[in-house]
C-alpha cells in the first residue's frame, strides 16, 4: 500500500526572466532563509558589477532593505524575484520511504525553470495529480493552515515538478512515524555520504564516553563496515531497532497566472531579519569592536524596488 506524505516546505529565491521564473542560489528552510539567500544573491552580483556603479549601488541597496525588512518579492533594474515555496512530500510503500533511482544519480542542473517538469522520475508526472488537492487538515492542525492551502489551491492552480532532493528519515520500534534527520540534500551523494557520518559521528562520541545507552558505538560500528564491505550505494541500515534511510522527497511549486507561489501567511516565520538581530545585539551592548557596525536603516527611496510601490 503506498501513499503520500509531506515534509516542511522550502523557500527559494526564483528571479523572472523573459517572462519565465528560474530558481536562483539553494531554498531556505524558513521564508526568512529565503530571504537571507536573496540578499546574498544581491551582494553577489554587486560584486560581479564591476565598474558599472549603478548596478553596484542597485544590488547593495536591495541587500541592504532585504537584510532589515520581510520582503517576499523585489524587483531590481527591472528583474522580479520573489520568494518560492516548495512542498516536498515522499511516497512510501508499506510504511517504507521511496528511495533514489537509478535517474537520480545524474547532476542536478543548478537553475531550475518553473514553467517545466524537471523531476526524472517515472511516477513524478502521476503524482501531481494526487497532490494537487492535497490540504492539511484536522486534528492539530491549526484552521489557518488549511484555509491558506484553499486558497493557495485557488490561486496557484498548476503544478511544476523540481528535480528531486534527499533526506535522511529514522524510525524507532515505537515510533508514530518517520522523522527527518538533519537538512535536505541536493544530491544523492550528499544524503549517502550523511548517513555515513552520523555512524561515525555515533561511534566517535562513544570512544569519548559520551554515547547515552551501551550497545550503540559496537552497532554503529558493525554498520560502517557495509560501506567498506559492500561495492554498491547504501541507502538503509538498520541499527538497534532504529531503521535508517535516504529517502527521495518530491518537490513541487505551485504556480498561478502572476508565477510561482511565495510563502503562506500562516508558514512559520518567526525569525527576524539579520540587521534588526545585529541592531538588538548592538543596543544589549553584545557587540565587539571586531563586529561589523550596524548597517543603515533604509530611506524612503528604498521602497522603489518594492511591487507597486515608490519613493
Amino acid at each position: 500500500m503506498s501513499d503520500l506524505r509531506m515534509l516542511a516546505p522550502l523557500y527559494q529565491p526564483a528571479e523572472e526572466t523573459g517572462g519565465s521564473w528560474h530558481t536562483r542560489v539553494h531554498p531556505g528552510n524558513s521564508p526568512q532563509g529565503g530571504r537571507d539567500a536573496l540578499a546574498h544573491h544581491f551582494l553577489k552580483e554587486e560584486a560581479a558589477a564591476g565598474g558599472d556603479q549603478e548596478r553596484a549601488r542597485e544590488f547593495a541597496d536591495a541587500a541592504n532593505l532585504m537584510d532589515w525588512e520581510k520582503h517576499d518579492e523585489v524587483a531590481v533594474l527591472g528583474h522580479r524575484y520573489r520568494i518560492v515555496r516548495i512542498e516536498r512530500y515522499v511516497l512510501f510503500t508499506d510504511d517504507e520511504p521511496e528511495p533514489p533511482g537509478p535517474a537520480d544519480a545524474a547532476p542536478q542542473p543548478g537553475r531550475v525553470d518553473l514553467g517545466a517538469d524537471s523531476d526524472p522520475g517515472p511516477r513524478a508526472a502521476g503524482l501531481k495529480e494526487e497532490i494537487a488537492g492535497t490540504v492539511p487538515a484536522g486534528g492539530p492542525v491549526p484552521p489557518e493552515v488549511t484555509e491558506d492551502a484553499l486558497v493557495g489551491n485557488m490561486a496557484y492552480p498548476r503544478l511544476v515538478t523540481m528535480p528531486p532532493d534527499f533526506q535522511l528519515l529514522s524510525k524507532g520500534r515505537g515510533d508514530p512515524g518517520w522523522r527527518p534527520m538533519g537538512q535536505e540534500h541536493a544530491t544523492v551523494e550528499e544524503a549517502r555520504d550523511a548517513l555515513r557520518r552520523f555512524f561515525e559521528n555515533m561511534v566517535r562520541e562513544d570512544e569519548e564516553g559520551s554515547s547515552l545507552r551501551p550497545g550503540v558505538g559496537d552497532a554503529c560500528r558493525k554498520a560502517l563496515r557495509r560501506w567498506s564491505e559492500e561495492d554498491g550505494p547504501i541507502d538503509a541500515a538498520d541499527v538497534l531497532e532504529h531503521r535508517f534511510r535516504v529517502a527521495r522527497v518530491l518537490r513541487v511549486v505551485r504556480v498561478g497566472f502572476d508565477g510561482p507561489e511565495p510563502p503562506r501567511a500562516s508558514d512559520p516565520d518567526p525569525e527576524l531579519p539579520p540587521a534588526v538581530l545585529h541592531l538588538e545585539a548592538a543596543e544589549a551592548g553584545e557587540l565587539s569592536p571586531d563586529d561589523a557596525p550596524v548597517p543603515p536603516r533604509p530611506g524612503p527611496e528604498s521602497r522603489r524596488f518594492l511591487p507597486g510601490d515608490s519613493p
